[in-house]
């Protein structure tokens, strides 16, 4: 038939399933078999049917009116449906191939049994809305594309509010192969839409996206190319991936857009793929089908595991119970395990004592051979009666040694045996002087005898065995010691281990309480285990396959498409000579206002602001009812205000030629920033709301005042190779500036040398102006940034703007470049690194990156780690200048390997040309906003701020409200004790807030200077290092052949700049690396400050153990200003020119003959000195600094602590003394967790 969708028969090779059919069959029904649910079972035996029968399932879903119907009858050819603008499908209907009938199943009332009936076609239609009856219909007709084992499924709207509707929806996709969603023109941006689609990617069906009734768009009011866009983009925001989209009408089928053509082709690519499609899908829906019965196996369980926890007190109780049960049975372990570990720690002690204790010194051992030597034979003493006389001799040598040895043992190992007795006896709780006087008794004598059995008079004598003697009866006696100690340990161990055991049992006891409670939990979880078990294991009876239908069937739409290719599409691909990519636009484009692409996004963070905001407005509301409460109700105010008027700063750095004014213009899609070709100031250019309508493009433009241009003038002129700059006051800087002529700039100096001459031109018109603010239209702000010698004045200028960035509570900030002129400006990079909501950082295509791009990255690897989120973005600006893809990639990838050198690792980059982003946004061009690559950083800015940024201010408002509820309900716990409780608890009250108030009013945390000087000394230690690594680097691009050439006439100042520059690069180099540490100490004074405050709370909730303290955390800390000028070696290691030319005698000589390595050396010994000095100067001031935003923050935190106890103090003497509050209170907790509730 003409109006049917041709197709090839069905057959194996055609992607059939074949043999795999009939083996899915088979898994399936005995899978069916094993299952005892009676649903899941029937289920998964029409899965098992659908693989014998070869079925291949088309879902049409969509909501109600979305023209379901209507499609169904052109791809049929015939009208088989009934179609009406209201709701005609109430229930799934099936058509199938097969002579012509239709096939009704209905509900009986035993629910199990299903009644089977054919009707005429004329009753189709009636069958069809009877929803409640009528379970499914199934339509038999003899259409050639079905023949093969299609079958169309139209179902109910998803937007139905009946839940038969809905679950006959839900019941049908685990059949269904591929679904396709059919929407309306005006409701294709639906939530239920996306919802609804979206559980169909989750669920891993291939989805088909229709949007019908384009006849209802209007060209004159939105360009159908920004429709689409809008569309594709909406989709990729949900995380939807359609095989593909189709824009179609059945009103107009020769609508300019129309690609029904397009999807019946589309549907032919479907059913040509259908045999593997229908393979995935039945196990995929299987697999769901398994997953669902798990979880209403589960539902149940968790019932019981809820009222579980309620019977404990709730989920915190719950978790409270665990972990005092935790800790019980730990407390009982250690009980049980205390006294083998303190016998185990004695033992220890005790051998190192004996082993440390020294009892044969030098003295012992001369006694020792003295005594020896009497022992050998032939020793006598005397002529006359020499036999007594050498006896006598010899016992007085025995006793000599006797007492020495003695001696030594008492003073070297008794006391500290004794000692360890001691403490030991103490732990047992036994009589410390009675064991001490057993241990005493127990030792041994170490008697003559002793001495006398160990000698070997035949060896006596020698220095030798003196030794070996000694060390023997050293030896032997810490054995003896050793044992005799040991016994009495054992017995003092003993009594230890009769105590523990007796707490253990305690403990015990204690413990058996909690466990009857945790058993019931246990058997619930081991019911749910066995549930989890029961899915794994039926999953397993389920064969594997791989997921390559998909990527087939992706690859055959996509021929399709290139063979029929659609109507008046707005973009083509077409390739140049170059092989470049080129997006060609049609005639028709955007309107200028619907270039942002995230209207849905942003109107949905404003929606959950304002749900934060209404939940704060309820709190503030409900604190309000209780007067001890006043202070609180104006804090959720004011967070509450604070809210409403969020407000983000996002900083632009880069370099000059980096392109951050075009890029800044781009984004605002207007010429907001003047783009001068040789931008030369360095001002701060920010751009905010302009909050009254006069005001939009209007600047206040804040010129230097004469000091700090003076400072600046210097700078450039030390920078040019001046001498004592500090000394020269402005003539004389100006007549510097008339004496020098460009060609003895050196390279690195012209920017200076520019600047000093727009200063000389402009001084005249502006002095008199100086230190002012000039409010100006758009026409002179513009001068003032683009026409240098006004633009040199600059400090600042603040533009005001009316836009939707700005609208949004974004603030703008122009950054001076990261090759500014100012050396100040590193401090003021420094500040917007440290604190903007958001880092852009700009580079240029063709040259990333810049020396000065290399400095500032250098500076963004060193204080990234502080940054509470990843706050920074990158951009290749001017990409337009690719000219292939491969080498625009070749490009990021170079780019990607740079910040990982620079420590970035996975940074956010995007490549955009501002050239092409400004004119798609000023002309409306959707497509050339999208090639720009200004649609995708769009995309990742606004998901960042939404998801991120915003995060964290909602969390901190729902805990603000969590923490009301909180004392709400301590307070509704106070008021329902009884009179003399109460009265008890106000006593305490009073005592122990105003002792909580005290010991926060006492504590000044002086003791974490000494831990602050200690850090700041570390940290600083490094910088020296870190910086002469580095410096060979700075030494190389100063002294470079380019800048240094041999036939160079002003060769002597060109090395005098070259140093210069190499000062000012060591000098910048050490700058940031102080700013970075500054921002290190910082960190890590702040941790201490939580740590120390967190102990604070500690002994404030010991008093106050109802009270749930507030969180607190410390605002923005100032930077040190680090103050370091080159000036520094000129005074104290002063390099002259005469030294220099020394060094260089020539070009060759100096880059070749070692000249260039002696100044090298000569460099690193200044810099080194440099480094030393300047780190001196700073070492006290880092850590006073610290210490003093310390002592501020704090200060902040006790008025806050004490203002927050005497709220509790207030709000529980009210619940305490007036229990008539019962029921506002008991209102009230109900009031706020009903907006918890809405908000959740």
């Amino acid at each position: 038939m003409q109006h049917e969708v041709e197709a090839r028969r069905y057959s194996p090779d055609n992607g059939g399933l074949g043999n795999t059919s009939l083996e899915l069959h088979d898994h399936l029904l005995n899978l069916a078999d094993q299952v005892q649910d009676d649903d899941l079972k029937n289920k998964l035996r029409e899965l098992a049917q659908k693989a014998h029968e070869r079925q291949f399932m088309l879902a049409m879903c969509g909501h109600f009116s979305a023209g379901k119907s209507t499609i169904i009858n052109q791809l049929c050819g015939r009208q088989l449906l009934p179609s009406s603008p209201i709701p005609t499908s109430a229930n799934v209907v099936t058509i199938r191939y097969g002579d012509s009938r239709v096939q009704l199943v209905r509900r009986t009332e035993e629910g199990a049994h299903r009644l089977v009936e054919e009707v005429p076609l004329a009753q189709l239609e009636e069958a069809c809305r009877d929803g409640e009856q009528v379970e499914r219909v199934t339509i038999y007709e003899p259409l050639s594309w079905l023949e093969s084992g299609t079958a169309l499924l139209d179902t109910p709207g998803v937007d139905s509010t009946d839940p038969l509707h809905r679950e006959a929806t839900e019941s049908a996709l685990h059949m269904a192969d591929v679904v396709v969603y059919m929407t309306d023109y005006n409701h294709v941006q639906s939530e239920l839409n996306f919802d609804f689609a979206k559980k169909v990617s989750e669920a891993g069906k291939p989805l088909i996206w229709v949007v019908n009734q384009i006849d209802k768009h209007r060209e004159q009011e939105l360009p159908f190319s920004t429709y689409q866009h809008d569309v594709s983009q909406a989709l990729t925001m949900w995380g939807i991936e359609p095989l593909d989209i189709y824009y179609i009408s059945m009103k107009k089928l020769d609508h300019p857009h129309n690609e029904w053509e397009q999807l019946k082709a589309g549907i032919e690519v479907l059913v040509q793929e259908s045999g593997q499609l229908a393979a995935q899908s039945i196990i995929r829906a299987a697999i769901a089908l398994l997953k669902e019965y798990e979880e209403r196996e589960l539902e149940p369980l968790l019932e019981k595991y809820e009222l579980w926890q309620e019977s404990v007190g709730g989920e915190e109780a719950a978790s409270v119970l665990h972990e005092k049960a935790a800790s019980l049975e730990s407390n009982m372990q250690q009980q049980l395990a205390h006294s083998a570990e303190v016998r185990e720690q004695t033992v220890r002690e005790l051998d190192k004592l004996l082993k440390d204790a020294n009892i044969t010194p030098a003295v012992l051992r001369d006694a020792a051979a003295h005594y020896l030597e009497s022992m050998r034979p032939g020793f006598k003493v005397g002529l006359l009666f020499s036999s007594k006389k050498t006896e006598q001799e010899k016992e007085s040598r025995l006793q000599e040694l006797c007492q020495r040895f003695r001696h030594e043992v008492q003073g070297n190992i008794i006391p500290h045996v004794l000692t360890l007795i001691r403490h030991l006896a103490s732990a047992a709780g036994g009589d410390e002087a009675q064991m001490v006087e057993q241990m005493e008794q127990a030792f041994p004598a170490f008697t003559e005898q002793w001495f006398q059995a160990a000698v070997q008079p035949s060896s006596a004598g020698s220095g030798e065995y003196t030794l070996n003697y000694c060390r023997t009866q050293s030896e032997l006696a810490k054995s003896s010691i050793r044992k005799a100690v040991l016994a009495k340990v054992d017995e003092l161990i003993s009594m230890i281990q009769r105590q523990d055991q007796e707490r253990a049992a305690a403990i015990q006891e204690e413990l058996q309480a909690f466990e009857d409670q945790l058993e019931r939990e246990k058997q619930i979880q081991q019911e749910m285990e066995q549930v989890q078990a029961g899915y794994l294991r039926y999953q397993a009876m389920l064969p594997e396959f791989t997921e390559t239908a998909e990527a087939r069937l992706r690859h055959a739409l996509k021929e399709m498409r290139a063979n029929h290719p659609s109507p008046e599409r707005s973009i083509i691909q077409e390739s140049d000579d170059s092989g470049t990519a080129v997006a060609t636009t049609s005639s028709e484009n955007v309107s200028a206002g619907s270039w942002a692409p995230f209207a849905a996004r942003e109107q949905h963070a404003k929606d959950r602001m304002l749900r934060v905001q209404e939940l704060l407005e309820h709190a503030s509301h409900t604190a309000a009812q209780f007067p001890a409460m006043a202070s609180l109700c104006a804090s959720l105010k004011e967070k509450n205000r604070r809210i409403a008027h969020q407000q983000y700063t996002a900083a632009l750095f880069g370099a000059f030629s980096a392109g951050k004014s075009s890029f800044a213009n781009a984004l605002f899609g207007e010429s907001v920033l003047p783009v001068s070709p040789n931008p030369t100031t360095a001002a701060i250019n920010q751009i905010s709301l302009a909050r009254q309508p006069e005001d939009h493009r209007t600047a206040a433009v804040r010129l230097k005042t004469e000091d700090r241009l003076l400072d600046d003038m210097r700078y450039a002129c030390a920078r040019l190779g001046a001498d004592h700059t500090q000394e020269l006051s402005m003539k004389e800087t100006l007549h510097l500036a008339a004496a020098w002529k460009p060609e003895q700039v050196h390279p690195a100096g012209r920017p200076y040398y520019s600047f000093i001459q727009a200063v000389a031109e402009g001084y005249k018109e502006l002095s008199s102006s100086l230190g002012q603010v000039q409010h100006v239209q758009e026409e002179e702000y513009r001068q003032f940034v683009a026409v240098e010698r006004k633009s040199a004045f600059v400090e600042r200028i603040d533009l005001l703007l009316d836009s939707p960035w700005t609208q949004s509570g974004f603030t703008f900030v122009d950054t001076p470049g990261a090759d500014s002129v100012n050396a100040r400006h590193t401090g003021v990079s420094f500040e917007y690194i440290k604190n903007a909501d958001v880092i852009l950082f700009v580079t240029y295509y063709n040259h990333a990156f810049s020396q000065a791009d290399r400095q500032f990255l250098t500076q963004l690897g060193r204080v990234k780690d502080a940054f509470e989120l990843d706050k920074m973005f990158f951009i290749v600006n001017a990409c337009d200048l690719a000219a292939s893809n491969e080498e625009l990639d070749s490009v990021l990838q170079y780019v990607k390997e740079r910040l990982q050198e620079f420590g970035i690792r996975n940074p956010r980059l995007f490549p955009v040309s501002s050239l092409r982003g400004l004119e798609a946004k000023q002309i409306g061009d959707q497509a050339l906003h999208e090639s720009s690559g200004f649609l995708q950083f769009e995309q990742a800015f606004h998901q960042f701020v939404d998801q991120e940024l915003s995060g964290m201010v909602t969390q901190a408002a729902i805990s603000d409200v969590e923490k009301l509820r909180h004392q709400l309900l301590t307070m509704n716990h106070a008021a329902k004790q009884d009179s003399r409780t109460r009265e008890s608890r106000l006593l305490e009250l009073k005592v122990h807030s105003d002792q909580a108030v005290e010991l926060i009013a006492a504590e000044d945390g002086s003791s974490t200077q000494r831990f602050l000087i200690q850090e700041s000394e570390e940290l600083l230690y490094h910088v020296k290092q870190r910086i002469m690594y580095r410096s060979h680097d700075s030494f190389a691009h100063a002294f470079n052949p380019a800048t240094l050439r041999g036939d160079d006439k002003h060769i002597t100042s060109a090395l005098v700049q070259s140093l210069r520059d190499w000062e000012s690069t060591l000098t910048l180099e050490l700058t940031n690396e102080l700013l970075a540490t500054s921002l290190r100490v910082e960190q890590y004074a702040k941790r201490e400050l939580l740590l120390f405050i967190k102990r604070q709370w500690e002994q404030v909730t010991v008093r106050l153990n109802d009270y749930d303290p507030e969180d607190w955390k410390p605002g923005s800390w100032t930077t040190p200003t680090i103050q370091l000028t080159a000036e520094w070696m000129e005074k104290n290691d002063p390099l002259s020119e005469r030294e220099l030319m020394a060094l260089y005698k020539s070009s060759k000589h100096f880059f070749t003959g070692g000249g260039r390595e002696k100044l090298r050396a000569r460099l690193d010994e200044r810099a080194e000195k440099f480094i030393t000095a300047a780190i001196q100067a700073e070492q006290s001031g880092f850590a006073a600094h610290a210490w003093a935003e310390w002592q501020r923050s704090f200060v902040e935190w006790q008025t806050f602590a004490v203002e927050k106890i005497n709220i509790y103090k207030q709000s529980m003497t009210e619940a305490l003394s007036d229990p008539r509050q019962l029921e506002r209170l008991e209102a009230a907790i109900e009031e706020l967790d009903a907006a918890l509730r809405l908000h959740s």
